[in-house]
């Protein structure tokens, strides 16, 4: 499943990398790869999440919020 956010985001992806460095299995300049509750995400510098495995949209959104509150600035 992807979700993107309603606003247009400017994420830089290596200081989201250091924020979940815990939890980072890769990253580049393009992506974030990592595991957040147990679900394994994909972060874009849009703010655009991909989750893998995992099909709950009202529960994404959620997801979506808390992350993007973690790592951005609008």
């Amino acid at each position: 499943m992807m979700l993107a956010p309603s606003v247009a985001y400017d994420i830089d992806l290596i200081r989201a990398s250091e924020i979940l460095a815990q939890s980072v299995l890769r990253a580049s300049e393009e992506m974030v790869e990592f595991m957040f509750d147990g679900i394994k995400l994909t972060l874009y510098s849009n703010g655009s999440l991909m989750f893998y495995h995992f099909n709950d949209p009202d529960a994404g959104y959620d997801i979506c919020d808390c992350v993007l509150s973690l790592v951005s600035k609008v």
